[in-house]
């Protein structure tokens, strides 16, 4: 049997689809040798491994597929001759809040969880899913009646606000539009990997939960473009290249680049995941990944510390019932999304939008969310810059092309209320107050790169000159 003919007998159960936003990526689906639909892009290690068994079983072990070859041909084909179905593939989760939501199981059963407004059933894959070669499955979930905000409690020690603003945006990773990334920030014994193992196996289970951070950036961009959910543990800098392909990853983009042993063929891969980053003292150092970002901040374990391996056995009789109350909420969440009183948006309007009608599902109203998401903000503008009045400093002093500038207290008050770009409320109120908050924060001001002087001599006239530091 020659080569073509060993191909066409190994692909005549297999019916290929073109990605409709990618020319020239295609896809087989085929029945497995288990007996599993298989859904996966050509050039994949799990399709090669079909090519190489199926060929070994039409041959009774005779002959065995030039693999490498044949997807080389496949390709070619395809592209020159193929009409084949446009298709969208997804890893885990297809659709949003607008409409509705399928989550990927990934068992044998070839089931997904549909949520509409209406509630959430299991059915079977209404999308095309791609599973990853290191993906795990997902337990079956369970109806429970209990919230969110009770059956994620006892797995987590966050607290307040960071507690209700996690709750929030997990549920919101179970949808297809864009995210928030996640930074998890607090001093060790806080529980911060533990908490992004937990996120990870609630949303997308893999053979390996989370990953330090890939040296090289073709590595993080591999890793992305396998997951759904990307956890990167113990990050403790983030260069300017690698914020780039993060804030790409969050917003969705492609990475292109020449294929191996070609000198004009592309390989592209789709980059939209879902991320979180944790470490202990890590503050993002671009604009635009910490626009997209919420951070919290996890206190230290100091009292009820369960050993570990009782947390996971627990989590894993539980597991099944938080995801039921998470797909309760999206249900909600999707007849709340029609209903928004919407008076504001920040950068990341898709996300806050999903996020807000979550929030309303699980009985926050839509001021107290905005009051909760703009908190946020400021908590994140004060790790990068220090207080309000610090950054209100750093944002005014950009402006000025002089390395000083003296002004009367009140002018200077005006110009930092005018550069702010926070909540002006948080700012002294009076020159007064100006001048005995820049005293008190003097040494925050000089590690930001400022020196100030007050001179108040002469009466009601307090001059204050701001000196950036060489």
């Amino acid at each position: 049997m020659n080569f073509l003919e060993l191909l066409e007998k190994c692909t005549e159960n297999v019916t290929f689809f073109e990605d409709e936003t990618e020319p020239h990526i295609f896809y087989a689906e085929y029945l497995n040798h288990y007996g599993k639909n298989e859904f996966s892009r050509i050039d994949s290690f799990v399709f090669r491994s079909y090519l190489a068994v199926e060929s070994a079983e039409v041959t009774n072990n005779s002959q065995i597929l030039d693999v490498k070859r044949a997807i080389e041909y496949l390709q070619y084909a395809l592209s020159a001759y193929g009409e084949c179905e446009k298709v969208s593939s997804h890893i885990r989760i297809a659709g949003n809040l607008k409409d509705s939501i399928e989550y990927d199981l990934q068992d044998s059963s070839s089931k997904s969880v549909v949520v509409t407004g209406n509630g959430w059933s299991i059915e079977n894959k209404k999308s095309k899913f791609i599973v990853p070669e290191n993906s795990l499955p997902q337990v079956t979930p369970k109806r429970t009646s209990e919230s969110p905000l009770e059956t994620l409690k006892p797995f987590t020690n966050l607290q307040g606000n960071d507690f209700t603003m996690f709750v929030i945006w997990l549920i919101q990773a179970f949808s297809c539009d864009m995210h928030h990334a996640l930074l998890v920030m607090a001093d060790k014994g806080s529980g911060k990997t533990v908490l992004s193992k937990f996120v990870k196996l609630l949303t997308d289970p893999f053979k390996f939960h989370i990953t330090a951070i890939p040296d090289k950036n073709s590595d993080l961009i591999v890793l992305l473009y396998n997951t759904w959910l990307c956890c990167l543990d113990n990050v403790s800098n983030i260069s300017g290249d690698t914020s780039d392909i993060l804030c790409g990853a969050i917003s969705g983009t492609a990475s292109v680049k020449r294929s191996l042993f070609t000198d004009t063929e592309l390989s592209i891969a789709k980059l939209h995941s879902t991320l979180v980053i944790n470490g202990i003292k890590l503050v993002p150092g671009k604009d635009d990944l910490a626009e997209r970002m919420l951070i919290i901040t996890p206190p230290k374990l100091t009292k009820n510390i369960q050993q570990e391996s009782i947390l996971w056995k627990n989590f894993e009789v539980q597991r099944p019932y938080i995801l039921g109350s998470i797909f309760n909420t999206l249900s909600k969440a999707i007849n709340e999304i029609k209903t928004l009183n919407i008076s504001w948006l920040p950068r990341m309007s898709d996300s806050y939008v999903e996020m807000m009608a979550i929030a309303k599902a699980l009985g926050i109203n839509e001021n107290e969310f905005c009051r909760l998401y703009k908190e946020n903000v400021e908590k994140m503008n004060a790790l990068r810059y220090g207080t309000p009045l610090v950054q209100a400093i750093d944002e005014y002093a950009k402006k000025i092309p002089k390395r000083k500038v003296e002004q009367s207290a009140d002018e200077l008050l005006k110009e930092l209320l005018n550069s702010y770009s926070g909540d002006i409320s948080l700012l002294p109120s009076s020159s007064s107050n100006l001048s005995r908050k820049l005293t008190e924060e003097y040494n925050n001001i000089f590690d930001a790169g400022y020196r100030i002087n007050i001179d108040d001599s002469g009466y009601k006239n307090t001059q204050i000159s701001i000196i950036k530091k060489k």
